[in-house]
């Protein structure tokens, strides 16, 4: 469960930009390149 899927059911628009900024915020571990640790 994501943080902001509580808004899916009545606020479609702020849970897809909701979901966007979390995922700019907290990126995939995998992905950090190994120079920003």
């Amino acid at each position: 469960m994501r943080n902001f899927d509580f808004l899916t059911s009545e606020w479609k628009d702020i849970h897809e930009a909701a979901s966007k900024a979390e995922s700019a915020a907290i990126p995939d571990p995998r992905t950090v390149h190994q120079a920003t640790l």
